[in-house]
């Protein structure tokens, strides 16, 4: 597409409510528009410069600021996944389980948590946050399949936990506690995930209760970057321990 094709298409992706995000962004990085065969909106981030992926015949103002605050996070230097995997390649155990889609995964449920109540400023409804915001992230056969497959399994004698059930276990926590529709009660699944494994829960627990209480507007403090740092290594660390523990396989 040309240049003036991408411009039209971005004015049709602009309105009284994301216009500002947009010019503030377009004075910090470079973003640019790729219309193709996609099924949902996207964004690939190197550096300073952003390709969003939008589905052609979709054009969806609230889709668009979606990726827009994507790109907010990363002029913030809020990479939350991607310090975890570089962390990672060091650890023996915690490269095996949390794999860089599972900490894609992570990342982009906690970029959700500090995205949603900006996207809800800006004037758009919570329910137009996600492609996916009438699917219930945590349902009852998951659970049941996790409780039935979460259990020590015999290896030449000797127990171990299923990498795959435990990489479940994970994203299903997560995706749990990023959901905005508030029609959805995950308290009662949140606990039957407990009861599979209280110490992972634990770990899972404490990391994202230090997201939450982190305020990302104050990442540019020294001290704040620290912490920001610190919650992610620690919370490798503790997995890494747990794993070691457990016998994960």
């Amino acid at each position: 597409m040309t240049k003036e094709e991408d411009d039209k298409i971005i004015d049709e992706l602009l309105d009284y409510r994301n216009k500002h995000l947009w010019e503030n962004l377009i004075n910090v990085c470079d973003i640019n528009i790729d219309v193709g065969d996609y099924n949902n909106y996207g964004v690939f981030s190197k550096g300073e410069t952003h390709l969003i992926y939008i589905p052609k015949n979709q054009l969806c103002i609230s889709s668009f600021t979606h990726e827009l605050l994507h790109i907010y996070l990363e002029t913030k230097s809020i990479r939350i996944g991607n310090l975890m995997l570089i962390y990672i390649k060091e650890k023996k155990l915690a490269k095996i389980v949390l794999t860089e889609g599972l900490l894609e995964h992570i990342g982009n449920c906690l970029a959700h948590i500090k995205m949603l109540p900006i996207f809800e400023q800006m004037g758009f409804d919570k329910s137009e946050f996600l492609s996916d915001y009438n699917v219930n992230k945590l349902e009852a056969k998951e659970i049941k399949d996790l409780k039935g497959n979460f259990k020590k399994k015999t290896w030449y004698g000797r127990t171990y936990y299923d990498k795959t059930n435990i990489d479940l276990y994970i994203g299903k926590f997560f995706a749990a506690n990023a959901c905005p529709n508030s029609n959805y009660n995950y308290t009662d699944g949140l606990s039957e995930l407990k009861l599979i494994n209280s110490g992972l829960y634990g770990i899972l627990n404490e990391f994202l209760f230090k997201w939450i209480n982190f305020d990302i507007k104050k990442i540019d403090d020294a001290i704040q970057f620290a912490d920001y740092s610190l919650m992610q290594f620690e919370f490798v660390d503790s997995l890494e321990n747990w794993f070691k523990n457990n016998r994960v396989k």
